[in-house]
């Protein structure tokens, strides 16, 4: 009987997942496409069934630990999963927040910086996706090499600021442009960190290693 819980926990925090991994594709989308829709469906349905499966999971664990009083291995995949449930839900926060400065610059002169932006997108979504499968293979390795990504993420964010603020302190249609992009910059930049933490947390589920606060050990 715990088993089956567990699995119904895992099952529902992989669609959580999937979730918002459907939500970083149409962020992607919106800002390099302008397609609105994508962004719309990103605020309007997708970020709500986010926050709905991070009740329903924590429900699940609350009631596993109350009833199965689990020890050992399976303790440890009831509580990280609980973590990886905030964290699934703060990248969906994020999300919703580039999805509405993409709205608003979709509504202003086209703009610099979306290969940095789509790079930025695709870096962190890829980096949920293996964090994802690291977590269902339980492979300590790809979840390592998830939070050496990070600093590729970073990078790109760092190269966005420094060039955003060579930008002329009197031209205020641009700056507030470039607030919007550094927004989106910033939320993608939060997106991958976050992940690095559902990486962190595969590694404890796997080998029984906190490396949380000891990155020299992540490779």
């Amino acid at each position: 009987m715990l088993k089956d819980k567990i699995v119904e926990l895992r099952e529902t925090l992989i669609a959580q997942a999937n979730t918002v991994e459907k939500m970083l594709a149409q962020c992607r989308r919106g800002l390099t496409e302008a397609d609105r829709e994508a962004l719309m469906e990103t605020i309007e349905t997708c970020e709500p069934a986010v926050n709905r499966l991070e009740i329903q999971i924590d429900e699940l664990c609350i009631a596993i630990l109350a009833l199965f009083h689990p020890e050992a291995k399976d303790l440890r995949v009831v509580m990280m999963m609980s973590k990886m449930t905030s964290d699934l839900e703060r990248m969906g926060d994020c999300a919703v927040n580039v999805a509405e400065s993409g709205l608003f610059l979709m509504d202003r002169p086209p703009v610099g910086f979306r290969d940095e932006l789509t790079a930025m997108a695709e870096g962190a979504a890829g980096m949920l996706r293996d964090s994802m499968r690291a977590f269902i293979e339980e492979n300590a390795d790809l979840a390592r090499d998830v939070c050496r990504r990070d600093a590729s993420v970073d990078a790109l964010r760092n190269k966005i600021w420094k060039e955003l603020s060579c930008l002329g302190e009197t031209d205020q249609p641009t700056i507030e442009t470039a607030l919007h992009i550094l927004r989106v910059a910033n939320n993608f930049e939060k997106i991958a960190d976050v992940t690095t933490n559902i990486a962190e947390e595969t590694v404890f589920i796997a080998a029984g290693s906190v490396i949380k606060h000891h990155r020299d050990e992540r490779p």
